[in-house]
């Protein structure tokens, strides 16, 4: 029902629509180039055709965006083989646009040792794991946006089941049952976007206003994951760690 709520929702004539993911936005800036739009998880956003540029986003578009760098995605590789030195091949679960990490990824794992099979999620999860388990994965990556997202904890499950050990890119994972995160904390993103809507219900023009990225980088381990996962986490690493689910 996506484009049929934007049209509603546009059609209400708000002083700005605020919206999650590229999908929606996307969806909101095809049917209005006049409403101002806040997007809060933004990914890929100039490659995506959102903005212009970071800098001056251009048309009705601003707001903040995930993208922190290719030095997140190599991080998340490294944690991985931190916790589990025995892994020997990684599995990378991912949905379009972050396959834009993959030479990232490639490079970082190579580093390490590790073998690496990328599997595009297909939305069958019987299907994308089968693939995993046949390329004997021991370890896996998760680059999800919307469709995994939507599915985190029917994926995070069916990983704990095959006894596959993950990291994913958000902390809402881990609260869904994934293993580990390295990333941006969302509930940050959408308290700094409010100060984009504060900016344009005060006259500014969104195509004027930068789009921001995270300044907030979090490590967060899902101790109950670890213990049905029989691994025992590294005091190192639990020290760091920004939050600890028990």
């Amino acid at each position: 029902r996506l484009h049929e709520l934007v049209r509603e929702t546009v059609a209400s004539e708000p002083d700005v629509i605020v919206t999650g993911a590229n999908v929606v936005t996307l969806a909101v800036k095809n049917v209005t180039q006049r409403i101002p739009i806040v997007m809060t998880i933004g990914v890929n956003v100039v490659e995506s055709g959102v903005v212009q540029s970071l800098r001056r986003p251009g048309a009705n578009v601003t707001g903040m965006s995930v993208d922190v760098g290719d030095g997140i995605a190599a991080k998340q590789v490294e944690l991985l083989k931190e916790l589990l030195p025995g892994i020997s091949h990684i599995g990378v679960l991912w949905e379009p646009p972050l396959e834009s990490y993959r030479t990232t990824i490639d490079k970082a794992a190579a580093a390490l040792g590790l073998g690496v099979t990328w599997v595009r999620y297909s939305g069958d999860l019987d299907r994308d794991f089968a693939d995993l388990q046949r390329a004997r994965c021991n370890a896996l990556d998760v680059l999800g946006a919307t469709g995994i997202y939507r599915r985190a904890v029917e994926v995070s499950a069916y990983a704990l089941r095959l006894r596959l050990p993950s990291v994913w890119g958000l902390s809402d994972f881990v609260a869904a049952g994934g293993l580990m995160s390295y990333g941006p904390n969302l509930a940050d993103l959408y308290r700094r976007a409010a100060r984009h809507v504060h900016q344009i219900l005060k006259g500014a023009w969104p195509g004027e206003i930068a789009v921001e990225q995270p300044t907030r980088i979090d490590l967060e381990i899902n101790m109950k994951s670890a213990k049905v996962l029989g691994i025992k986490v590294p005091q190192s690493l639990l020290l760091r760690a920004d939050r600890v689910i028990e």
